[in-house]
């Protein structure tokens, strides 16, 4: 993230973000770019998908 002043560092404090999903793959619409700043910038991302498979 070398191309912006802005860092994940400033809104999440802990090593590890957690995101949670509706379904399968919406992370990447969800939340990509924040998984991949803070992978960047040495964080743990971990993803739970919580639905009813309805």
């Amino acid at each position: 993230m070398a191309d912006s002043s802005f860092s994940y560092s400033s809104l999440f404090k802990r090593k590890t973000l957690m995101v949670i999903i509706p379904h399968e793959d919406d992370e990447i619409n969800i939340a990509g770019s924040t998984i991949h700043g803070s992978i960047l910038e040495g964080r743990v991302c971990q993803e739970s998908c919580v639905t009813s498979n309805l």
